[in-house]
């Protein structure tokens, strides 16, 4: 399987996403891999284990963009070559999420990293190499918690965002791998 440069994209949701919604993300995920989309996503239960499973089920590259080292067991070593993890947040990144969140002074440190790091995979690793669109899953659709600041980054930055609580969405992802 040859992956082609720059396709990247973001598997990302709540971690409370329904059992029938994170079987489709694996099932997307794979499916994307197997076209050659790397996924990046961060981690975290529910969604984002949802589409890392069907990446590693493509055999095709994941980037792993973690708010602290180690979290939630996740290493280099647990995946070997495939899957890129990273827990290093540049500067940038926290200035990027700050700007979208309307509370910003309030949050804890570890709370600014995870946003921080939401910032990460949408633009890459030094935030110069974003991704063409965002697959995600919300409670009733809404733009809410860490996955809604991630949509709210996206739409800032101008990327593509499919909500697959929408109706349409699966004719949304096929609109955009034409």
């Amino acid at each position: 399987m040859s992956v082609k440069q720059g396709l990247a994209y973001a598997g990302i949701g709540a971690r409370a996403t329904p059992p029938e919604v994170r079987r489709l993300m694996t099932r997307i995920a794979e499916r994307l891999g197997q076209l050659g989309y790397t996924l990046r996503t961060g981690g975290a239960d529910g969604a984002d284990q949802a589409f890392l499973e069907g990446a590693l089920k493509a055999d095709t590259p994941v980037e792993l963009y973690l708010p602290a080292r180690r979290h939630k067991g996740h290493t280099q070593e647990r995946y070997g070559n495939k899957v890129r993890v990273s827990s290093s947040i540049p500067d940038a990144a926290f200035e990027l999420a700050r700007a979208q969140h309307p509370a910003w002074d309030r949050l804890s440190d570890f709370v600014r990293r995870l946003h921080a790091r939401n910032a990460q995979i949408l633009m890459g690793k030094n935030l110069d190499d974003p991704v063409r669109f965002v697959i995600a899953w919300t409670k009733d659709g809404k733009v809410v918690g860490g996955t809604g600041m991630s949509i709210r980054i996206a739409r800032a930055q101008g990327i593509p965002v499919v909500n697959l609580f929408d109706d349409g969405a699966l004719e949304e992802i096929a609109r955009l791998l034409r």
